[in-house]
This record gives C-alpha cells, structure tokens and sequence, in this order.
C-alpha cells in the first residue's frame, strides 16, 4: 500500500500554497487515470471541481462528480479509478502537529462522504474564494474557518445519534426536492410534522432558518449542475426552483462569493 506525505497526491500539485497548519491545492487527473490502494499523512477534505472518479473505501463504493465533498482521515486506506475527462480537485490538509499544538482532535471523525452538507460546502467554497485572492488578509480567514469546517464534521456525527424524528426526513424532502417551493402548510402535512414543531424547532437543528435551508439546498443542487455543459445557467436556475436567472445568480453570489459563470470556469 503507498504512503503520501503531507502535500503529495496522486498526480503533482497544479497549484498549491501553505497557510501555516492548513496546506491547500488544487490537482488535475488525466481522463482513465486510477491509483493504488493508499493512504495520506494528514487529515483532509477534498471538494470535486470538475469531473470526477470512482472512489472505494472500506465497504464503501461512491461515484464521485463536481459539487461534491469528501473527508478523509489520516492513514485510512483508499483508491480512485476511472478519472473522467478534466477531473480537478480543491484539497484542504491539515498538518497533524498543528492540531495537535492547538489541541484539535480528529481521530473520532469517521471518513465521509458528504454529498449533501451544504453548510460544509459553504464554508469550503469560501476557503477557495481566499485562496484564490490570496492577500494580507487571507491566511486567518483560512485558518479559521478551516477550523469550524473541522469541527462542524465532528459536531455533526455528534448530534446526529440524537436528532428527533423529524429532522432527517424534513431534510431528506428539501434535499431531494430542491426544485420545488413548499409552502410551511405542504410541508407539515406531507411529513406529518405541526407547523409549529417546525417552526420553533427548524433553527435549533439547522443553525439557520427554514427559508435559508431551502435556499442552501438549491445552491447544493446547482454546484453540480452547473458544471454540465448543455444545460444554460438559465436552465439551471429553473431546474433547481429559482423564479429566473437573474435571482439565481444573486443567491448564488450571496451564498458562495462566486458568480454562477465564475464558478463554471473553474
């Protein structure tokens, strides 16, 4: 099985800079590419740009496409086939020894796959902003939202063993149903949850509010689809639930600090 040390891939580093503790890059596959089973030295999320791969882990099978995050832990063994035509990835690791001086622990943070967690995505999206702007300021906000992306992982699995009911099927119906615009009353009874159950309760598990979730989750549809080429970003807008291009477009600036057409070119 192969080892890669910190700031080592698969393929050499496109492009990569060092924020103290937080190493970040971006790295291009050749179409058909595919690895050894391996592992890497330090804990890291890698965020799909553009094409994608097939990725095994233990048990564990996931096609990988754009707008999709993953985390890894340490010396946790996998491997990647099937690379598609331009695949390119965000990857954010994390030095160990800087953890540890800051007494930041990883190690009960399973690997993941987090297909749908916006609120990470998020996070990671304006980590990308940073280092792409890169000036006096960028390596503390970095550094710390890096943290919080780190420890929202950790809190997240925490909370999850001990979520009413209603949350994850509340959350599965928005995810899944993005293109669509319940009102509170549909909502309540295709769930069979009290409007007001929803409401008093809605921020407490999601640490925003009903209407900024569905937003979130419209935006977590589009990082994908704006990525296929046939579809017109007005296309997209309609395909994810958003009244016109134009309102679209605002949301998207607000939520990930890009431009839908920006975002397309990376």
């Amino acid at each position: 099985m192969r080892f890669y040390s910190r700031g080592n891939y698969l393929v050499k580093n496109k492009s990569q800079a060092d924020f103290d503790g937080i190493l970040l890059s971006e790295t291009n596959y050749a179409a058909g590419l595919a690895s050894y089973w391996h592992f890497h030295e330090n804990p890291y999320f890698t965020f799909i740009l553009n094409g994608g791969s097939i990725e095994e882990r233990k048990k564990l099978s996931n096609a990988c496409v754009p707008g999709q995050l993953l985390f890894y832990s340490s010396h946790v063994p996998h491997r990647n086939s099937n690379y598609q035509p331009s695949s390119r990835n965000f990857n954010i690791e994390f030095d160990k020894n800087w953890l540890d001086e800051l007494g930041v622990t990883v190690t009960g943070i399973n690997d993941v796959f987090l297909p749908d967690d916006i609120n990470s995505k998020l996070m990671l999206l304006n980590i990308f902003k940073e280092y792409r702007q890169n000036d006096g300021f960028s390596k503390i906000g970095i550094q710390s939202t890096g943290l919080k992306l780190l420890s929202s992982i950790s809190k997240k699995e925490k909370e999850d063993k001990y979520l009413p009911g209603w949350v994850k099927p509340i959350a599965e119906l928005l995810n899944d149903c993005c293109d669509k615009n319940y009102s509170l009353r549909e909502l309540s009874g295709l769930l069979y949850i009290h409007p007001i159950t929803i409401s008093k309760n809605f921020p407490k598990f999601f640490n925003c509010t009903l209407g900024e979730y569905i937003r979130r989750t419209k935006i977590n549809r589009s990082l994908s689809l704006i990525k296929k080429p046939d579809l017109s970003l007005t296309d997209v807008a309609y395909s994810c639930g958003f009244a016109d291009q134009s309102h679209f477009t605002r949301v998207f600036k607000q939520m990930t600090g890009f431009l839908p057409g920006q975002y397309r070119r990376f």
